[in-house]
């Protein structure tokens, strides 16, 4: 063998050597490529699944809010109502005063003109039996 081949070997087995270690090292590098692929996936779908809980969740917290604004509305125009009936009972109540407030000057106006009436009547009973005893006597002198 000639120191030629000698070294042409060494370098051979060099080459072979160096490819070696740049086949363990793209080994370990798809390894970890793999491994953080593996990671990235996993992630994503987590992520996912986060996502669609926050959409379900914001979709349950719009009904929600939907349902207590048209508790809201409903309160709202039951409380109108109230006071639209309340209003009309205030109405209802001055009008039945002011109804009241009339019948009784009517009733005074109706005792006043009565106690006149009964005075009037005694005063023309009374008359009545002055004449009476007028007569009476002027028959009895006569």
């Amino acid at each position: 063998h000639s120191p030629e081949v000698g070294r042409l070997r060494r370098r051979v087995h060099d080459l072979e050597a160096a490819a070696d270690a740049q086949l363990d090292l793209l080994e370990d590098n798809r390894a970890q490529l793999l491994e953080r692929l593996a990671e990235s996936t996993a992630k994503h779908a987590r992520l996912r699944a986060e996502l669609e809980e926050a959409e379900r969740d914001a979709e349950e917290a719009r009904r929600r809010q939907d349902f207590l604004v048209q508790r809201l509305l409903d309160s709202e125009k039951q409380s109108q109502a109230r006071e639209a009936h309340r209003e009309a009972a205030e109405v209802d109540l001055a009008t039945s005063n002011s109804a009241n407030a009339a019948l009784s000057a009517r009733v005074e106006e109706l005792e006043e003109a009565l106690v006149a009436e009964r005075a009037a009547a005694r005063a023309a009973r009374d008359q009545r039996e002055e004449v009476a005893e007028a007569l009476w006597a002027e028959k009895q002198r006569a």
